[in-house]
């Protein structure tokens, strides 16, 4: 009988252990810890090493009786107990995928791969966790790969183009910025937004690629805007977590915008209040704070959603705040929801912070972010994402004055 489960076991945190206290540290932790699993596993159970901080536990139909989560479980616990060193009490976690069956019409590579899958999942969902295979990882991961391969190929034809959403003064009814958003352009012409090829933001190499090919493309417009005399002050791009802790993020920020003949204040780079979570917490806030130093506009993007907000405006180098549009849009709806909208405009203008209102979607939401004295304002009432040579077209077909004193609405309607 064929019939055998594998249990994939995955270190979390052993990078550090090495980072921390040295190798000969973390060759005492592989040894301890696989003393542990092969004092827990059952007799006719099979376990191995298969190379840096992973294992694999081979069960057989022998074992019927035990579980495999159980099992698992049990393991989780028993390498969880710190391992003594030189007096440090050294400890690590672990993640576990599991994969339920082995048959003889299953290649071992199959098998093995469900148990990737299945640890590669316990690892995103927060670790120390163990998960048991089933056939949707395989169509998630089907998806990622397909996105990745989407971006790939996208970077390489140059199909991964910046559009751009106006941002509005409120007061004057001008364009005052531009927000670059990454878009694909198929094949056949036809546009794509990140909700194809999302799952390649969070893959470091693809979000790297990303990030620098909007950076450098938007730049490029907005400078070729610039010398043909459009009145734009701004352009805003997002940035990842990711994106930031690189190495040279900083200095190849400052040359793409020295190669454009801009000023880094023609920039402002958007981040999530999540990026502040981050292990790499104070690699990002240097980052951020070189930045601001060059001149560069640091915005936080979707406030009022993330963690610790009033401290974050506190700590670190914000110039701006983006009002998320889950509170434009629940204007009306609410009581709470319009004071909380009201008390987000009133601590950005009394920490002298620009506001921009995101998802203004009707003239209501409009009149009442006007009326708040919300300095900026996007959002489908406006525009959507349009391609750089629409924007230009628009802008470039009529007087300034004529532009101020038409409706906002009318420019998404004449794209």
């Amino acid at each position: 009988d064929c019939n055998f489960k594998m249990l994939l076991i995955d270190l979390d945190g052993f990078k550090d252990i090495n980072d921390s206290f040295g190798h000969l540290a973390g060759d005492k932790i592989l040894c301890s810890i696989a003393k542990r699993i092969e004092d827990t596993i059952p007799e006719n159970a099979f376990c191995a090493r298969l190379g840096g901080d992973e294992f694999a536990v081979l069960m057989g139909v022998q074992n019927e009786m035990l579980k495999p989560e159980d099992l698992a479980s049990e393991l989780i616990e028993v390498i969880n107990l710190p391992v003594p060193y030189e007096g440090h009490e050294i400890s690590v976690g672990a993640s576990i995928g599991i994969s339920l069956t082995y048959q003889e019409t299953q290649s071992c590579e199959e098998f093995q791969q469900q148990a990737d899958l299945a640890l590669y999942h316990a690892k995103q969902t927060g670790r120390g966790v163990c998960e048991t295979y089933n056939p949707s990882l395989t169509e998630a991961f089907e998806e990622k790969r397909q996105a990745f391969e989407l971006v790939k190929e996208a970077i390489h034809e140059g199909r991964l183009l910046p559009h751009y959403q106006p941002i509005f003064d409120l007061s004057s009814q001008r364009i005052k910025g531009v927000e670059a958003l990454a878009r694909i352009q198929n094949k056949d012409g036809s546009i794509v937004g990140p909700a194809k090829f999302w799952h390649a933001l969070f893959e470091p190499k693809s979000a790297l690629a990303v990030d620098e090919t909007i950076l450098d493309i938007a730049l490029r417009d907005f400078a070729e805007w610039k010398s043909k005399g459009l009145d734009i002050d701004f352009i805003s791009i997002n940035a990842s977590s990711l994106c930031i802790q690189s190495m040279d993020y900083v200095e190849r920020v400052l040359e793409a915008l020295a190669h454009n003949n801009l000023q880094p204040h023609h920039l402002k780079i958007e981040v999530v209040e999540n990026i502040f979570l981050d292990d790499a917490d104070s690699k990002i806030t240097h980052v951020l704070e070189r930045l601001s130093e060059a001149g560069v506009i640091i915005a936080l993007d979707d406030f009022g959603t993330g963690y610790a907000s009033l401290s974050h405006l506190r700590d670190y180098p914000v110039n701006c705040i983006k009002i998320d549009q889950s509170f434009v849009s629940g204007l009306g709806e609410s009581a709470g929801n319009t004071a909380i909208v009201q008390a987000l405009v009133s601590l950005g203008k009394s920490l002298n912070l620009d506001i921009i209102a995101e998802g203004i979607e009707t003239q209501g939401q409009l009149d009442f972010m006007s009326a708040v004295g919300c300095t900026f304002g996007q959002g489908y009432l406006f525009s959507k994402p349009i391609s750089a040579q629409q924007l230009f077209d628009y802008l470039s077909s009529r007087p300034m004055e004529q532009l101020r004193q038409a409706s906002l609405q009318k420019l998404i309607r004449t794209l």
